[in-house]
């Protein structure tokens, strides 16, 4: 198979471009831009607890009805009183957002409910400001919350 000259010496310049670049990018790959030293600290079991063990928040237990709404995909036509991208605080719903009457849980009252987390007061409802001992958790869809259904729980309630 005869190659033309021009080909060839087109093939034998683009050779070296890859030679090139690939030694280039094995001497760049042991450059270190910035060099971070670490500490290591090797502390006892009752040292640990004594400086990192997260301080007891207050709480108290109480047995709620819990329920679950999706306000941001309304097929009751329930879910919002009225903007569903706005929570009675001005927030966007999202997880951990509990709807709460605010007369029994002030707004920013944090909770632990079983089987959903972490939630915080931040919304209200016409079921929740009829029945003090209903909270309602947000879900993204109406099938998760028709899913959640209605579940009396022994909520955690924090009282810092």
């Amino acid at each position: 198979m005869k190659i033309h000259p021009f080909r060839l010496s087109a093939l034998w310049l683009l050779s070296i471009l890859i030679a090139v670049m690939i030694t280039s990018l094995i001497a760049n790959a042991n450059k270190v831009d910035e060099v971070i030293e670490v500490e290591y600290i090797v502390l006892t079991e009752s040292e640990y607890k004594d400086q990192y063990e997260p301080i007891e928040r207050p709480y108290r237990v109480e047995t709620l009805t819990v329920t679950a709404y999706a306000p941001l995909d309304n097929q009751s036509g329930i879910c919002a009183d009225s903007d569903p991208t706005s929570t009675s605080t001005g927030t966007y719903p999202q997880m951990g957002t509990v709807a709460v009457n605010p007369d029994r849980f002030p707004y920013g009252t944090e909770f632990y409910i079983p089987g959903y987390g972490e939630g915080t007061a931040l919304d209200t409802g016409g079921a929740v400001r009829q029945d003090s001992s209903k909270i309602d958790v947000f879900m993204e869809t109406y099938e998760q919350a028709m899913e959640w259904g209605v579940q009396e729980l022994e909520v955690i309630i924090y009282e810092d």
